[in-house]
């Protein structure tokens, strides 16, 4: 009996060390995803894994397409969220690995005028219109500057679906006509956007 008793002790004795060393924890800041999309984040959890939380803007920005077929200008924007889990390993003093992913969900529409030159010259109105559900996995570094001010970059490559459909007019028609085009797809991989930095202030 006693045998058993302190096998039972030496079992659990690790886990409880472990468990002793979770600390709460929670996390706002500022993200910014590639050189367009920005926004904010909150985390929520203990020093070993964390739920994330997160709105990313597009800061909506112009347009302008040029080539031997057409010429265009526009406007776009768009934002999305995203909710997922990480988890986090102490490397060395003040630097941190994370890895996790999250679900994220996008909305994007822009709009476009310009003029097509073949087969003939012509004026034309563009409008777009997506929906991107993905799931991102992610794989970075936290640098800690203080005990509260964390550094964070992410690299996150994806899997999504594109939902969308751009309706293009005949400006100089004497009956307009919409032309609509369905661009829905599947997309994946990696892009300008695929790396995550974050300036939060932890509490």
């Amino acid at each position: 009996m006693k045998k058993s008793l302190v096998f039972l002790f030496f079992l659990l004795f690790p886990s409880f060390l472990f468990a002793q060393e979770r600390v709460k924890r929670k996390e706002v800041g500022i993200v910014l995803r590639g050189i367009t999309d920005f926004g904010l984040t909150f985390r929520i959890g203990n020093n070993k894994s964390l739920w994330r939380f997160s709105a990313l803007y597009v800061s909506g920005g112009n347009v302008f397409i040029k080539s031997n077929a057409r010429e265009a200008k526009g406007r776009n924007i768009g934002f999305a969220v995203q909710i997922g889990k990480e988890y986090r390993k102490i490397l060395v003093n003040k630097l941190e690995f994370r890895y996790g992913a999250d679900l994220s969900l996008g909305y994007n529409t822009s709009k476009l005028y310009g003029i097509a030159k073949k087969p003939t010259v012509d004026e034309y109105r563009s409008n777009t219109k997506t929906f991107n559900p993905a799931i991102y996995f992610l794989f970075g570094l936290n640098y800690v500057i203080k005990e509260k001010i964390v550094l964070g970059a992410i690299f996150s490559p994806y899997f999504g679906y594109q939902i969308g459909e751009m309706v293009e007019t005949d400006v100089l028609s004497s009956t307009p006509a919409e032309v609509k085009s369905d661009i829905s797809g599947f997309n994946f991989g990696v892009s300008s956007s695929s790396l995550l930095l974050s300036v939060v202030y932890r509490f």
